[in-house]
């Protein structure tokens, strides 16, 4: 399967579908991290964003996984 942006945000949208809570869940995680990185200088500019961004891609990954069976 090809790797894009426009297959990343199907993905994206079919996890929000199927799995809403999930979805929150992970929306709350990223939003305390980001909101952390705002008190806490050195994590926004080292790691805040590239953790946000692996956060996404693992979750979505997770659930291809859990719904591929």
């Amino acid at each position: 399967e090809t790797r894009s942006l426009k297959l990343a945000f199907k993905h994206a949208a079919l996890t929000f579908l199927i799995s809403p809570g999930y979805t929150f869940l992970l929306f709350l995680v990223s939003a305390l991290l980001l909101l952390s990185s705002i008190f806490f200088i050195l994590p926004l500019i080292l790691a805040g964003p590239a953790l946000v961004a692996i956060i996404g891609a693992q979750a979505v990954q997770d659930r291809l996984r859990a719904y591929a069976k």
